[in-house]
């Protein structure tokens, strides 16, 4: 979770980044703290609502499996708890109005963070919000030891690219790659 302001093509340097949160922060290289229900709804309403607002943007970028319009935040024993856009619209209203807010989804069927698969629009989208997933609401989200969708979006960003250049080379990288192909990167 990044706050600060890269200006309108670039996100080259991050003035606060929150931390890096893994659900085995012990064995993840660079891991700050465990990743859970309470560590992610925190650092939205607490860190980041007094440094955001309509001058200073959150970014924020999720990665795991994501079951329909469920996204696993959490998962202890047998226990697992799942994220759903309505609960994170709801985290992200108490944010200060017109703060922008970029949220990245990498995981399977992620693109219901936009819409469900029968069209209908999720709770997250909105004014201010953009919201980039890595597949539609029908697809899965391929991960390869040399490609994926968060490879190339992410490299593209490396390489001074705005959001929405390297949201546009990716999705059309990932149409022209034979394994990638039937992923569809949504965005909005």
């Amino acid at each position: 979770m990044v706050a600060g302001n890269f200006g309108q093509s670039t996100v080259a340097a991050a003035p606060r980044i929150l931390a890096n949160l893994s659900p085995s922060p012990q064995t993840t290289k660079g891991a700050d703290g465990e990743t859970s229900w309470n560590m992610l709804q925190l650092a939205i309403t607490k860190w980041a609502k007094p440094q955001v607002n309509a001058n200073v943007p959150l970014y924020l970028y999720l990665i795991s499996h994501n079951i329909q319009d469920e996204f696993i935040l959490e998962k202890q024993g047998t226990t697992i708890r799942y994220l759903t856009p309505k609960v994170l619209d709801g985290w992200l209203d108490q944010l200060p109005i017109g703060t922008p807010t970029t949220l990245i989804v990498k995981s399977c069927y992620s693109g219901n963070f936009i819409a469900s698969a029968d069209g209908q629009p999720s709770p997250l989208v909105g004014e201010d919000r953009t919201i980039i997933t890595s597949a539609d609401a029908n697809n899965q989200s391929l991960l390869r030891r040399t490609s994926s969708f968060s490879r190339t979006f992410f490299g593209q960003i490396r390489r001074n690219k705005s959001l929405n250049q390297s949201f546009k080379y990716t999705s059309d990288r990932m149409k022209n790659h034979q394994v990638h192909g039937s992923q569809s990167p949504y965005d909005c």
